[in-house]
């Protein structure tokens, strides 16, 4: 009789393989974490930002948030204000409008994600270029204190703490809710934005002076102070662009409210930090 394979089960019947039952333990499990989130968190409030530049955009959001009420296990919705806001990315084209959602929920955050991408697939959303126009956008900001990293989602998102267009809709229905990783509430991160001029303070190593320098000339001194980490006259700085790896200590020191790693995003670009600064001093234009 020849040996069995590596992935074949000899304890149990012949056809069930290791694959097939780890698959079975998996949804087992992932059964009853389901149902055990529910009888935990009968109530979630979550965060949400909505947006688009394509089309009757505020009609296509309030279509959006009743699609939302009619979900189960979601109630409560409240949309924000919407404001007019300006692109960000180079390939974003038009004005977007903007706003906030907040619900309360039962679904955990993966399931939420999910009715979240159907409507916007309703609403003919098309992921086809990064920060491209759009006729529905909407993102899950944060849920509760809820810190969370998964390939589909990451709570709380990593970067509505810079960016306006997030924080203004957010500060009209959520202004007191702290964000879990940055210790500051909704009103402290978008209040830290208006002062001008902003600042982003940077390490010493090659990359970061390349980045400085770009900087420096994307943006007017009024708008934007470009200094050296150490060198800020005990000024906090908006965002400080570090190593965390080649200078732990600074890192560790850093106000967490501020620190922003290089390796933030893979193949980090110039691009990417105008796009970051673009966020942050645009003044959203509020439609009563």
């Amino acid at each position: 009789m020849a040996a069995p394979s590596a992935h074949e089960c000899t304890d149990h019947p012949v056809g069930l393989t290791h694959s097939f039952l780890c698959d079975l333990c998996v949804s087992v499990v992932d059964y009853f974490s389901g149902s055990l989130f529910h009888w935990l968190n009968p109530d979630m409030q979550a965060y949400l930002a909505i947006g688009g530049n394509q089309g009757d955009v505020q009609a296509t959001m309030r279509s959006a948030v009743e699609q939302l009420s009619q979900v189960d296990d979601i109630s409560a919705v409240e949309l924000s204000p919407i404001y007019s806001t300006a692109p960000v990315g180079v390939d974003a084209q038009f004005a977007f409008h903007n706003a906030a959602i907040v619900c309360e929920t039962a679904l955990p955050p993966l399931d939420l994600l999910d009715v979240m991408q159907r409507i916007e697939h309703s609403a003919g959303r098309e992921r086809t270029v990064r920060w491209g126009p759009r006729t529905l956008d909407i993102d899950l900001i944060g849920y509760g204190p809820e810190v969370m990293s998964h390939p589909r989602l990451t709570l709380p998102h990593p970067a509505a703490w810079y960016r306006r267009f997030v924080l203004d809709p957010l500060c009209d229905v959520a202004a007191d809710w702290m964000h879990p990783e940055r210790q500051a509430t909704v009103r402290e991160l978008r209040d830290r934005l208006r002062a001008r001029p902003l600042m982003f303070a940077f390490g010493d190593d090659e990359l970061s002076s390349q980045f400085a320098e770009g900087l420096a000339a994307a943006f007017s001194a009024e708008t934007l102070l470009v200094q050296r980490a150490g060198e800020t006259n005990s000024m906090e700085p908006t965002w400080l662009l570090i190593d965390r790896r080649s200078h732990p200590e600074r890192w560790e020191t850093a106000a967490n409210i501020s620190r922003l790693p290089v390796d933030f995003r893979p193949e980090l670009e110039l691009q990417d930090l105008v796009d970051v600064v673009n966020s942050a001093v645009d003044e959203p234009i509020r439609h009563e």
